[in-house]
């Protein structure tokens, strides 16, 4: 006799404000960016077991919402 099994595997992206104290390039706004880290992560049966890629660092605008590389 068989027994199916679902298994729930995926990826998952996070988001961590990591500070804030830069000059908006965009909108020119002095302390107006935040700067921001995501990372994947892989995930079976909702349990992470390793990262995916790498992190990546971005500061993203409070006043006109513009993201550039940190």
């Amino acid at each position: 006799m068989c027994i199916p099994f679902l298994f729930v595997c995926g990826e998952h992206q996070t988001t961590k404000k990591l500070g804030q104290a830069r000059f908006c390039a965009n909108c020119s706004t002095k302390n107006g960016a935040q700067l921001f880290e995501t990372s994947g992560r892989f995930h079976f049966c909702y349990i992470p077991l390793c990262k995916t890629g790498g992190s990546r660092r971005f500061y993203r605008c409070v006043t006109c919402g513009a993201m550039y590389p940190a």
